[in-house]
């Protein structure tokens, strides 16, 4: 009879230190949901209010996960939420080589990049984040080692007495994490292109809006994108902006580009794309003035431009420009004048070949085969034999007195061969 009254005594005990502890757990939880301003809903669900007025409300779950160690058993809680993924399968994790040596604050994009994967269409996911949703993968994947999967969000907060402050700042990372990736399709140009006209770091505005031109060119905002990119300070977005099909002012807009102060890589590629885009008539000015740029990259650039045109009509530009120019413009010049194939240009190729840098020297020699007549046969064969015959440049004289001597055959064989009558020809 002993044993049983203690035996019941023991259970009302144990009953009893349970239910305070679960009467503890659901004080604190009622505090937790005042301090953050969350409500409990049917499903234990912890949502925002102000969230309530919108059709694709993201869910916030606050789950209580108990754990078993050789302290005893302890509850730790996770912020968990479910969006609709933009992109199918995508997985954001740390990059398991190198996320532990990158520092616990955000550092910017590099470190971003270098510490997260992002498994799935990552130029899309990125763009759609914003900086704030980037922000918010950091502290929920980096710092507080969270999971994104299909959209699905999990992230450990911490002991159940964890402070409240701390169970803010990752509600709101993650809710704002998941209304990042709670999209309808349909909706991500328009998301992106809001994201270009809150973002502050012109990196990423380059990027989002590339990622808006490729994957969406014929979306509303990407036209929208396009138009307002000229008024952007980076001369990135400005360009990106221009490349756009259905910008009508591109030409200008990229020739802008080309004469601004921006980087040479950024110049250069503007210099391609008109290439690329402008009818020579409209482009050829602006590439000749550019043989004498500040830069010589874009000199050289300039130069096999106005070879690739193919319009003779710079033929004497480059002609004069290659009395002062350095090496790598000569040979550039050289390569241009091959492109033209004007046998105006033989006088300044064979002053090339008397050049000092043997490049000089094989690059005119190649656009001498391609340009030279039956005139000038005669001053390249010394480089093929004898004292002038030196490596590369003997079998770039050897190859160029080929394609002169095959291209004069070809024009006496034209010359001989009578034309064709043609069938209609009462004589025939």
């Amino acid at each position: 009879m002993l044993w049983l009254i203690v035996g019941i005594a023991c259970l009302t005990v144990g009953l009893t230190g349970m239910w305070l502890r679960k009467s503890k757990l659901l004080q604190q939880w009622r505090g937790l949901s005042d301090q953050l301003s969350l409500r409990l809903v049917p499903g234990h669900l912890w949502r925002y209010p102000h969230l309530e007025g919108r059709n694709n409300m993201v869910p916030l779950r606050v789950e209580m996960r108990s754990y078993s160690s050789s302290q005893g058993q302890k509850n730790y809680v996770f912020i968990v939420a479910q969006a609709r993924p933009v992109i199918e399968e995508l997985h954001i994790c740390l990059r398991p080589e190198n996320a532990e040596n990158i520092p616990s604050v955000q550092t910017g994009d590099l470190a971003f990049d270098k510490a997260i994967q992002v498994q799935g269409r990552e130029e899309i996911v990125l763009a759609c984040l914003g900086a704030a949703g980037r922000a918010s993968a950091w502290e929920v994947v980096h710092t507080l080692r969270g999971t994104v999967v299909n959209g699905a969000i999990e992230c450990p907060v911490g002991p159940l007495d964890t402070d409240h402050e701390r169970y803010k700042r990752t509600l709101e990372s993650v809710l704002e994490l998941a209304q990042s990736f709670d999209l309808d399709p349909d909706a991500v140009p328009e998301q992106l292109h809001k994201n270009l006209q809150t973002e502050m770091d012109p990196n990423v505005r380059h990027t989002t809006l590339d990622v808006l031109l490729q994957h969406f060119p014929e979306s509303k905002a990407a036209q929208k994108a396009a138009a307002k990119a000229h008024h952007d300070p980076d001369s990135r977005v400005q360009l990106a902006g221009a490349k756009h099909p259905q910008e009508h002012s591109s030409l200008q807009q990229i020739g802008n580009v080309l004469l601004s102060n921006a980087s040479v890589s950024v110049r250069q590629d503007a210099l391609q794309h008109l290439v690329n885009i402008g009818p020579a008539s409209q482009i050829l000015p602006l590439l000749i003035d550019r043989l004498t740029d500040t830069s010589s990259t874009i000199q050289c650039e300039a130069a096999r431009a106005l070879g690739k045109l193919g319009d003779p009509r710079c033929v004497d530009a480059l002609i004069r420009r290659s009395d002062s120019a350095d090496a790598s413009l000569l040979r550039a010049i050289a390569d241009a004048f091959g492109e033209l194939g004007t046998a105006d240009s033989q006088p300044t190729l064979l002053h090339m070949l008397k050049h000092t840098d043997s490049t000089v020297q094989i690059a005119a020699m190649a656009a001498l085969g391609r340009v030279g007549t039956a005139t000038i046969l005669e001053r390249l064969v010394p480089y093929t034999k004898g004292l002038m015959a030196e490596g590369p440049l003997r079998q770039a004289a050897i190859a160029a007195v080929q394609q002169v001597e095959k291209r004069i055959e070809e024009q006496s064989a034209d010359v001989l061969t009578p034309p064709k009558k043609s069938e209609n020809d009462p004589m025939n």
